[in-house]
Order: C-alpha cells, then sequence, then structure tokens
C-alpha cells in the first residue's frame, strides 16, 4: 500500500473517532453557538443564555467531547453549542401536572424536582472513562529507547503518571522521527501527546529553529517531566579542554548522540558551519570516540554520562566544558486545536504532581539512571 494510502485511511480513522459522538449530542443543539468569552463559566452563559445558571450541566453534556473532564475549566475561544431546547422543556415541567389518584405530588412540583437532579447532577458529574495516545521520540537516552529498562526514563514517567487517574488508560508507542510527530502524527489526529520535547522560549522568534517555531505556534505544553542537564565533554589532556567560548569551539568535531536536539547548538553559532556536528547512535559511542580521539568533544545528559564513565571505563579522564552547561525541563506536547490533548496534558500535569507527592517520581528517576545498563 502507498504511503499516501496509508495516511489517507489513517486520517479517515482518526475523523471517525473524533467526530462520531458528536452526532449524538446534535439533536440537542437548537441555538447558535457560543464563543467563550473572558470571564465566562458554564453558569455564567447558561444564566445569560438559557436563562438559569443551573442549566450548567446540560451544556457540559453537550460540549463534553470540547470541554473535557472538568467542567470547571473552559478556554477563551471554545465554541460551544448551547442546548436550547431544555428551555422548552422547563416550560412544560411549569405547567402543574395533575396527579395521579391516590399519588402524592412532591412538593414544589416537578420542576423542583428536576431542579433538585440537575443540581446533584451538577455537583457530582458522572466519571467518564478516558483514553489517550501518546508517542515518545526516540532514541533519545536515557528518555527513550527500545534498548533501556522500561524503554526510558521518560516513557516510564509518563506510563506513571497516568496510572495515578482514574478511569484514563494509555497507548504508548514510539516513533523514531520527532520531526513527523509534529508536522503529520499529531495533525493527523487520533494520537494527543507526543515527548519529550525542549519547549523554547518562544519570545525569542529570531533564535528559533523551523521545529522550535512549530512548537510555538502550534502546540501547547505540559509541566517538566524531568530537567535535562546537557554538558560539554573534552578530554583533560586534549588541546580543547579549555575551551570556554563558541568561537574558541569553531572547528571542532563534536558529537551528539542521535534525537537530542541541537537547537542550543545553532543559537551558539556552532550550527550549521562552526562545528563538524558527529551523530552516534548512542550517548556511549559518543563518549569513547572523545576518549579514543576520533571527535574532540561530546555533549549529551550529564547524569547519564556520568554513569557510563562510572561502568564503562573509559581509558583517559575527561573534562566539563563548565561554560556550556545547559539545563532544559523536557514535556510533553499536544496541539493547541486540540480539545482532547488539552485534557491529556491536563491529566498528565495532575498525575505528574502526585508522582512528586508520593515520592514516585524520584524513585522512577533513581531507578533509570543508577542501572548497569544505562542503555548507552
Amino acid at each position: 500500500m502507498k504511503a499516501w494510502t496509508i495516511r489517507r485511511a489513517f486520517a479517515v480513522l482518526c475523523a471517525t473517532l473524533i467526530f462520531a459522538p458528536l452526532s449524538l449530542a446534535k439533536a440537542a443543539q437548537a441555538c447558535p453557538p457560543h464563543v467563550v468569552q473572558r470571564g465566562d463559566t458554564l453558569g455564567i452563559i447558561a444564566e445569560r443564555l438559557l436563562g438559569d445558571k443551573e442549566h450548567a450541566q446540560e451544556i457540559y453534556v453537550a460540549n463534553r467531547a470540547v470541554i473535557g473532564r472538568n467542567p470547571d475549566i473552559i478556554t477563551l475561544g471554545m465554541v460551544l453549542q448551547i442546548p436550547c431546547d431544555v428551555v422548552a422543556r422547563d416550560k412544560a415541567l411549569d405547567t402543574p401536572a395533575q396527579p395521579l389518584r391516590g399519588e402524592p405530588v412532591a412538593a414544589g412540583g416537578a420542576d423542583a424536582v428536576m431542579r433538585t437532579l440537575r443540581a446533584a447532577a451538577a455537583a457530582k458529574p458522572a466519571s467518564q472513562p478516558q483514553r489517550f495516545h501518546l508517542i515518545g521520540g526516540g532514541p533519545f537516552s536515557p528518555y527513550v529507547s527500545d534498548n533501556a529498562p522500561g524503554r526510558g526514563l521518560a516513557m516510564a514517567l509518563v506510563q506513571a503518571a497516568f496510572d495515578t487517574q482514574p478511569d484514563t488508560t494509555i497507548t504508548l508507542g514510539i516513533v523514531a522521527d520527532r520531526a513527523a510527530h509534529l508536522e503529520v502524527i499529531l495533525p493527523l489526529g487520533g494520537l494527543q501527546l507526543s515527548f519529550p520535547w525542549v519547549y523554547p522560549e518562544c519570545g525569542e522568534a529570531s533564535q528559533l529553529t523551523p521545529i522550535e517555531a512549530r512548537l510555538c505556534a502550534d502546540y501547547i505544553a505540559s509541566d517538566s517531566l524531568y530537567e535535562q542537564v546537557t554538558e560539554f565533554f573534552a578530554r583533560a589532556d586534549g588541546a580543547w579542554a579549555q575551551v570556554d567560548t563558541p568561537e574558541a569551539m569553531m572547528g571542532a568535531r563534536l558529537c551528539r548522540p542521535m534525537g537530542y536536539p541541537t537547537g542550543d547548538l545553532t543559537r551558539l553559532g556552532l550550527l550549521p558551519d562552526g562545528v563538524l556536528l558527529v551523530r552516534a547512535e548512542t550517548p556511549l559511542n559518543c563518549l569513547r570516540a572523545v576518549d579514543e580521539g576520533r571527535v574532540d568533544i561530546a555533549s549529551m545528559d550529564a547524569r547519564l554520562t556520568r554513569a557510563l564513565v562510572a561502568t564503562k571505563g573509559l581509558q583517559n579522564p575527561l573534562i566539563v566544558l563548565e561554560a556550556f552547561t545547559r539545563v532544559d525541563p523536557l514535556r510533553a506536547v499536544a496541539r493547541r486545536d486540540d480539545p482532547q490533548g488539552r485534557a491529556a496534558i491536563e491529566a498528565f500535569n495532575t498525575g505528574l504532581a502526585s508522582l512528586a507527592e508520593t515520592g514516585q517520581w524520584f524513585e522512577i528517576v533513581e531507578r533509570h539512571l543508577n542501572v548497569d545498563d544505562t542503555g548507552g
């Protein structure tokens, strides 16, 4: 089957999965849609458009696919369908009913009963199971790698975070082409989150790489799942041991493992022409290349490097080029225009907070960064 045929079939399937639930609510929609304004809540919208804030629950039910799990969170510009038929129903309920002979009528009539039921439903909305589909970008050791325990630290943290959320399940896979996550896979629909990403400072538009510009324009980011410390290493006895400026690094052979982002190298002026960038298959291969003199500098995760040096037996001592050390939060991203993606971000953030509170986050990090097989 041709690639475009597969892509089109996948898009049709995802569109079916996404839009099928909307038809169920369509019959209850008789008003023009409402665009959420600053200061809006479902109660305010219900009171203004339907005459009673207690109709907030009906609005939520009609727009659950857009709003997500939490009816208290609606965002500026969100388009909501307004179920006007509830007003006609209430008018009918306000008409005194003729009770059956010998049957008592609740105080306040049928309208009071319905209002009580609506208030109870609004106070405790029914729990709706959710299923999210996520992809990690790899190889990106020690975060995403089929060769690492648990397929990497980020994979383990993401799974554990969603495991804390009741009525929520995920599918979790790895797709090596990280650019395709943003340009093809998530835009097609059906998948909600991609990770891990270094989400850029979007105000610095002139310094963004094309991938970073796409992240800023089209994607929102989760809370940090882990702060990656990136360091640059050279042989302590070599000519590059005293490098402390980007200009002094010009002409070096610099190794960075496959999967690692390179936006920082571009901002330092080292790419595209300042250094010869070597992409090794694993972090350990980068370190061995420095050790053996085949490259001049290696750059990767600091903690992983120390674990590899301690366990893999390099021949020559390394030195950290401290002027270039940087700390980057790693995050999951979802498309700005995907309500399910926003719901997945919300659930993920809640799960991360739970992992931190219970100490499980620290246990997972220690387990994945202090093992003999570090995925290098």
